[in-house]
C-alpha cells in the first residue's frame, strides 16, 4: 500500500513501508519516492513500532506527520 503527500516545495512524493528482510526484527522504514521531479533523491525514515502500525500510519495516517519523517529522512544515493 501506497500513499501521496506534499511536501513544502509543493512536491508530490509516493511513501510506502519496507520491513526489510523477512523474519528480522529490524524496525520498518518509510520509502518516499518523490514523482513529481524524478531527480530528487528519495528519502528513508526508520518508523517506530511494528510493521503493521507503519502500514496503519501509511493509509491513515495524518499528512503532517507523514511530511515530518519525509523531511527527517535519509536521501539514498
Amino acid at each position: 500500500m501506497s500513499r501521496t503527500v506534499l511536501d513544502g516545495d509543493f512536491r508530490r512524493w509516493e511513501v510506502f513501508v519496507n520491513t526489510g528482510p523477512s523474519g528480522f526484527s529490524a524496525p520498518p522504514r518509510l520509502v518516499f519516492r518523490c514523482v513529481s521531479d524524478r531527480t530528487v533523491p528519495s528519502r528513508i525514515a526508520t518508523f517506530q513500532g511494528e510493521p503493521s502500525e507503519a502500514l496503519a500510519f501509511v493509509e491513515a495516517g495524518e499528512a503532517a506527520g507523514l511530511v515530518e519523517l519525509l523531511e527527517s529522512g535519509t536521501a539514498l544515493s
